[in-house]
């Protein structure tokens, strides 16, 4: 299961996602990945294309069918269960 979750604004906020009908145990592979930046104008100019990059993301946790997002001002992060 892939999804992704947006936060447009400031502060940084934290999702619970309730995972219903999925059996979900301990053995379950989590991993992330995050788009953000500074501010909300950032973008990639010619003259530093790198400003705003994929970025490994860790701050998931799932515990007793729930996962927990902890998401950053301006951000777009990338949930992936396995």
């Amino acid at each position: 299961m892939r999804f992704r979750v947006c936060l447009r604004s400031v502060p940084a906020q934290t999702v619970k996602v309730e995972l219903r009908g999925a059996t979900v145990s301990s053995a379950v592979q989590v991993s992330g990945s995050i788009v953000t930046a500074e501010n909300m104008t950032a973008h990639n100019p010619f003259s530093n294309p790198d400003a705003i990059r994929v970025k490994d993301f860790s701050g998931i946790a799932v515990s007793g069918g729930t996962l927990t997002v902890e998401l950053p001002p301006m951000s777009v992060v990338t949930v992936e269960l396995r």
